[in-house]
């Protein structure tokens, strides 16, 4: 699956193993949202996630902070 920001959309690919965490500096959201997101990747039954984390600034570091605890610190750098 692939978890992105809204400006991503236009440069992928039509999926619908495609969730959107909302605007790259819409933090409030993109808190609010994270887990209501990997939750419906679990019903898609998706083998991994792929995502861009957040900056690292106020609440962006956060949300960046719950997204690697979510995949237990497993990263991949592409």
């Amino acid at each position: 699956g692939v978890l992105c920001f809204d400006e991503d959309v236009p440069f992928l690919p039509e999926s619908d193993k495609l969730i959107t965490l909302g605007g790259k500096r819409e933090y409030d959201k993109q808190a609010q949202d994270l887990f209501a997101c990997l939750r419906r990747f679990d019903v898609m039954d998706v083998s991994a996630i792929y995502t861009r984390v957040p900056e690292d600034d106020s609440l962006g570091l956060a949300v960046k902070n719950r997204l690697l605890k979510a995949c237990a610190f497993t990263v991949l750098a592409v």
